[in-house]
């Protein structure tokens, strides 16, 4: 099996840039989560009761 060290740069730089696309979307996501848990604190409420009472 032989292979093609020309096309080896340009897919590691699709997937260097596809991998800095997909942190980026995660990023956003664990950004927007966290202040949807801030505004509503009743979402989480469900986990911490045990722990309140």
């Amino acid at each position: 099996m032989q292979v093609q060290q020309t096309s080896f740069p340009d897919d590691w730089q699709q997937d260097k840039h596809y991998l800095q696309l997909m942190g980026a979307y995660a990023e956003k996501l664990l950004t927007q989560r966290s202040t949807e848990m801030r505004e509503t604190p009743g979402a989480d409420s469900k986990t911490n009761t045990r722990d309140e009472k």
